[in-house]
């Protein structure tokens, strides 16, 4: 049983909320809850075994409550709530009551009593068995009422809200991100980490049906998220490897509210298996026919005096001599271009790896990138879209129309990333897979063979190993 509030013998809950909203009186020194409705008469109870709630604030009922004090209090988040969300959290509340069995007191509501009443609406043999994100919008409406008695001192803080921080009951996955998670850890990260996690949370509240809080996340939570993110009918429909990606995100904050004690025990969230497919990179003949297709781009670039066709050749050949990524390959200086010594500095901050890279490129390529050298301007390649847009929607589309001219497929693994794939599996073929390691930048072999084409390096043939099929001679019309 919390601690509660001792009440006088003629309390009512009008006097009760009309004494609330009343301002304190001169010289006195508000709160921390700013005096919301704590009343001189009400004193907290001894650090002693708790009384008895008879009489006291803490027999209000949640109906009460919601009824009396949530929805008169101006200061309540009913105050600008319509009254369809009254109705909504009314309707969660009467279910409530259904799951006990009676009446429910303020005193009565734990944690662990909402944890079962969840349960409880998700059981499939249950009467009022819903939908997993229905069940949610009711914990938060129930929740919801007992965090404001909590505010508003009918209750004591109960449960881990003493931890320091943010209180995790009112403490939402956007808030945990935005105020404690991107200044401990994100301060110096790239800009497409951030988006990615914000999609993340993005996915999250879709499937909950409002925000989330941290202390709602739970085992039972992330397998219905897999499997509304699994089902090919849904909207939110993805693969194994975005999914894994979601779950990744949402681990990565678990685990860091789990060390800042905003969760009482750490979860362990698995991912789900990939399928594994053979890399696939571009054949010689297929990567003239995409530098033929790129030099046939009519016009200049909007708002340059750069030809379209050099801007291409030029990116695709930056791209394929160093093997970069094709973010780090945006975002070079023109100050760290050497065309003299035939040199390109990648800086750390545009590097997966965290590391600045120097790495030669090819004559051809120098000869390219002189072609779209002027005018000065800070940056080598100046594409005028996709300024806010780290994934450049706008220039994938431009590079899949460039594949379908060259008549080369254009799905989602023919991407920029085939170019460095390209680069990989010319360096191992021609020399080894530790060069193409360090000009790659991974940390270790086995990353750089899961971009080594295996068409395109030594084959295996078994023809040296066993023996030849025994195929027989088709018989057609009895003859043979």
């Amino acid at each position: 049983m919390p601690p509660v509030l001792n009440a006088p013998t003629d309390f009512s809950v009008e006097s009760f909320a009309v004494q609330a909203v009343q301002p304190a009186a001169a010289g006195e020194s508000p709160s921390p809850a700013r005096a919301l409705l704590i009343h001189p008469c009400y004193v907290k109870a001894p650090a002693a075994p708790d009384p008895e709630p008879l009489g006291s604030v803490a027999r209000l009922t949640m109906h009460r409550i919601h009824r009396e004090l949530w929805t008169r209090d101006h200061r309540g988040r009913a105050g600008c709530r319509s009254t369809k969300y009254n109705m909504r959290v009314r309707l969660s509340l009467d279910r409530l009551k259904e799951f006990t069995g009676t009446e429910l007191y303020l005193a009565e509501v734990t944690p662990e009593l909402i944890e079962r009443f969840r349960k409880w609406r998700c059981d499939p043999n249950s009467p009022r068995h819903v939908a997993p994100r229905t069940a949610l919008c009711d914990l938060r409406n129930v929740r919801a009422v007992w965090n404001y008695a909590q505010q508003v001192g009918l209750i004591r803080r109960r449960g881990f809200d003493a931890c320091q921080g943010p209180s995790p009951m009112r403490l939402t996955l956007r808030r945990l991100f935005a105020e404690l998670y991107i200044p401990a850890r994100l301060a110096r990260g790239s800009h497409a980490h951030r988006e990615q996690m914000r999609l993340t949370i993005d996915r999250l509240n879709e499937f909950s049906g409002g925000e989330l809080c941290i202390d709602e996340v739970s085992l039972a939570l992330v397998d219905q998220f897999r499997a509304w993110r699994s089902d090919p009918k849904l909207k939110w429909f993805c693969s194994a490897a975005t999914l894994n990606k979601d779950l990744r995100n949402l681990k990565a904050l678990c685990n860091f509210a789990y060390r800042r004690d905003l969760l009482p025990k750490q979860i362990f969230i698995e991912m789900d298996p990939e399928p594994v497919q053979a890399p696939q990179a571009w054949f010689p003949e297929e990567l003239g026919r995409l530098f033929q297709s790129a030099a046939k781009e009519p016009g200049l670039l909007p708002g340059t005096s750069i030809a379209a066709a050099d801007f291409w050749q030029a990116l695709f050949a930056t791209v394929y001599s160093t093997g970069a990524r094709i973010g780090a390959v945006m975002q070079i200086p023109r100050a760290l271009v050497d065309l003299d010594r035939g040199l390109v500095t990648l800086r750390y901050q545009t590097q997966k790896q965290r590391r600045d890279q120097v790495l030669g490129i090819h004559p051809e390529t120098i000869a390219a990138i002189r072609k779209i050298w002027e005018p000065d301007r800070e940056l080598l390649f100046c594409w005028p879209f996709d300024k806010k847009s780290p994934s450049r929607p706008c220039m994938r589309k431009h590079y899949r129309r460039i594949l379908e001219r060259a008549g080369l497929p254009s799905d989602a693994r023919r991407q920029f990333h085939c170019l460095r794939r390209t680069t990989a599996t010319y360096l191992v073929a021609a020399s080894d897979i530790g060069i193409a390691k360090s000009q790659l930048g991974h940390s270790a072999e086995s990353v750089t063979r899961r971009y080594v084409d295996a068409r395109q390096v030594n084959p295996r043939s078994t023809e040296k190993f066993i023996a030849p099929p025994p195929i027989a001679n088709s018989c057609i019309g009895g003859k043979s």
